[in-house]
């Protein structure tokens, strides 16, 4: 009986210890994917009446998608759509605006919140921009088309986990979009190269995550 009693006891310590295992790692592993929508408002060059180029703040709407690797890493997305058509167009810029950014995202996580950093390579793409200017017929006459152009979103996360399932995020960061070289305008036959430049845009988002 004494054995057996011992027996028991050791059982009794060995579950006990592999329920608390498996709590602390569905704690420090979260579920693998995620998805959620958010608010985002971006500082970006918009062409408006009496300002050419200036920083406008354009609020749009996007979803996420994410993978996490590990409680600390993931692969980390989103694609934005901005509906301010803007007022006019250049070379670089012009109409509604869609942004899509894949990258990763690392940082430390609590049981009730996450604070990462992340680095996004993806694109921002205009709906009218001026791609071409013709002579004929007089005066001028331009085309419009779609432009995009390379971007890159560096900047933290801020996590708030309301269950394990549920989280409210907020990002801030600095897109910062090539322009330039990669496009050119035609005028009268002859072909124009705009120099590369990068110009630095404010850009921050709210919004609801779910994982499963």
């Amino acid at each position: 009986m004494r054995l057996s009693l011992e027996s028991r006891l050791i059982l009794l310590v060995m579950s006990f210890s592999c329920i608390t295992t498996q709590a602390q790692s569905s704690h420090q592993d979260p579920p693998r994917w995620e998805i959620g929508g958010h608010y985002t408002l971006l500082n970006i060059a918009s062409d408006r009446v009496g300002c050419g180029g200036c920083g406008v703040n354009n609020s749009g709407l996007g979803v996420n998608l994410g993978v996490n690797f590990h409680r600390w890493i993931g692969f980390d997305s989103e694609i934005n759509f901005f509906p301010d058509p803007g007022d006019g167009a250049t070379n670089q810029e012009g109409g509604r605006i869609t942004q899509g950014l894949f990258g990763v995202k690392a940082g430390i996580t609590r049981r009730k919140w996450g604070l990462f950093a992340k680095v996004r390579p993806g694109f921002v793409s205009n709906g009218k921009a001026i791609i071409a200017v013709s002579s004929t017929p007089p005066p001028f006459s331009f085309s419009f088309g779609r432009l995009t152009h390379f971007a890159t979103d560096i900047g933290g996360i801020f996590e708030y986990n309301v269950t394990r399932r549920i989280s409210f995020r907020t990002d801030l960061g600095d897109t910062i979009v090539r322009h330039g070289s990669q496009t050119s305008t035609s005028i009268i036959g002859n072909t124009l190269t705009t120099p590369s430049y990068y110009r630095n845009n404010l850009q921050w988002s709210s919004g609801i995550i779910f994982r499963f």
